[in-house]
């Protein structure tokens, strides 16, 4: 992905909000969110949290991630008789409730994934597979263009910072909307996800995803959530017959950073 332009210097180091230094190098006068942009300008907001977010993913210190995740789908409209529906929603992915507790170290992820049912597995992945945005070294190249609003307030233990998105339309399941690809996961769905049906000429509104986040005295993220809601709108086909159908979905996580 392509880097914010707006995204401001890293606030860790030397002197960068006017702070003096001690014989170490650590700012003493100044924490690093005294500089915090506390208000409602979008363009500010997003440059502070894609720095913070960031720089948290590409930490190569040891920190421990708790995570709650997963996906919420039901076919909320259709012409398909009852019968049909109930197959095909239990074709539907509903994870939600999917925790995982890792401990990562100069940028890899190991520890254990609990699924819904209560299995759990081992895990071993680079944190950028972990965190948004999925296979990259970012974890928002978010842009001001994108957001419909912002805050940024002073909270216990830092600021807390709540994006919320612009919708987006895309027309095919495996497209991904620009703007909430760039900060958040999406719903994993294809057009095969609901086999021996198949969802043909979608329509895929999101409706405007909420980011919110807290960053410590650090810049660094404590708290990351996502609540991202769609609506898929396409026809079910199964063999020769087809019909009309609606699709109620969201994916969300809560991810709680210790370091």
């Amino acid at each position: 992905g392509t880097t914010d332009p707006a995204a401001p210097a890293d606030n860790n180091s030397g002197t960068s909000n006017g702070g003096s230094t001690d014989n170490k190098g650590t700012a003493t006068d100044k924490k690093a969110t005294d500089g915090a942009p506390v208000g409602s300008n979008i363009a500010k907001i997003v440059a502070y949290y894609n720095a913070a977010a960031n720089a948290t993913k590409a930490n190569k210190g040891k920190m421990t991630l708790d995570i709650v995740q997963g996906s919420t789908t039901k076919i909320t409209d259709t012409s398909f008789p009852d019968a049909a529906v109930k197959i095909a929603n239990g074709m539907l992915p509903n994870d939600y409730g999917t925790k995982k507790h890792l401990t990562v170290t100069n940028g890899n992820a190991v520890g254990t994934k609990t699924t819904v049912k209560g299995e759990t597995k081992n895990e071993n992945k680079s944190i950028n597979k972990i965190l948004p945005i999925d296979n990259n070294s970012k974890m928002s190249t978010l842009t001001a263009a994108g957001v419909q609003s912002a805050t940024c307030t002073k909270v216990s233990g830092g600021y807390k910072v709540v994006i919320k998105l612009k919708p987006e339309t895309v027309t095919s399941l495996s497209a991904k909307p620009k703007n909430h690809y760039s900060c958040m996961d999406i719903l994993n769905i294809t057009e095969d996800s609901v086999k021996p049906f198949t969802i043909e000429n979608c329509n895929i509104k999101y409706t405007g995803g909420t980011l919110t986040a807290t960053v410590n005295d650090k810049n660094m993220l404590t708290h990351f959530d996502v609540v991202n809601p769609m609506h898929i709108s396409g026809n079910l086909k199964w063999g020769i017959v087809k019909g009309s159908a609606v699709i109620d979905a969201s994916w969300k996580q809560t991810v709680t950073f210790k370091y």
